[in-house]
């Protein structure tokens, strides 16, 4: 951040990125809510640029499911053991 301007210049999405068999599929969900990602099984998940470990993700029949409690940058830091994050009252 160079300027006071910049400050407000504030992403409030996460990218998600979706590779199944070659095929990569971008999109975008909301930072601040929990999430709910349902993909095929056999793909592989970046959210943020952020590989989401197989261990993380729960399989169904038919697909995988990625599911967060919390946002996803403080359901991170508690996932990682990486400390906490101040929450706004």
């Amino acid at each position: 951040m160079n300027t006071y301007s910049e400050l407000m210049d504030t992403n409030l999405t996460l990218e998600v990125e979706v590779d199944y068999e070659g095929n990569k599929i971008n999109y975008l969900l909301p930072l601040i809510e929990p999430m709910n990602i349902e993909i095929p099984v056999g793909s592989s998940l970046k959210i943020d640029s952020i590989e989401i470990k197989d261990w993380w993700i729960t399989q169904d029949q038919h697909c995988w499911k990625f599911i967060t409690d919390k946002p996803f940058y403080q359901w991170l830091h508690h996932i990682t053991a990486q400390g906490w994050l101040l929450e706004p009252h």
